[in-house]
């Protein structure tokens, strides 16, 4: 019965033995996952990673906000219209591109390849944006494929 009670108690040394060394490694790998989520999530460090994407990012908005913000225009100026009273040959030259082109076409071209130039750019800013916000913040691909698939759907 003795030898019993000293096997028995072998076996829970051995166990606590094995749970606290269970528990140690648990407790290093949670100090190293808060560790990774907070570099995920301090911007310093991803700014150092992603310097083109952040960049992007920041352009991206600001080309926004300054969309958002800048006063609207009833009438512009044709490309070729200048705003100041013209010298002499600049007139000459102004009404020889209006004789050829009395509709502005080569204006209104330059402005339409401006702003496809300026949606290109705004596009592959905001893909960038969300690839790294994908990578940054976990659940952010999945949000953004439902938003699509909600969008798609209407």
């Amino acid at each position: 019965m003795e030898t019993d009670a000293r096997a028995l108690e072998q076996v829970v040394v051995t166990q606590r033995r094995e749970l606290g060394r269970n528990l140690d490694a648990l407790q290093d790998e949670a100090r190293a996952l808060v560790d990774e989520a907070k570099a995920l999530v301090d911007w310093r460090q991803q700014f150092r990673k992603h310097v083109g994407a952040t960049l992007a990012v920041a352009a991206t908005v600001g080309v926004v906000v300054g969309m958002a913000t800048a006063p609207r225009r009833r009438h512009q100026r044709p490309l070729f219209a200048p705003a100041v009273a013209p010298e002499p040959a600049l007139r000459r030259a102004t009404s020889v591109v209006r004789a050829i082109d009395p509709q502005d076409r080569a204006g209104r071209a330059v402005g339409e390849l401006r702003d496809g130039v300026v949606d290109a750019l705004v596009g592959l800013a905001s893909a960038k944006a969300v690839e790294l916000l994908g990578r940054v913040l976990p659940g952010f691909n999945d949000q953004v494929a439902r938003g699509r698939a909600y969008s798609g759907s209407r």
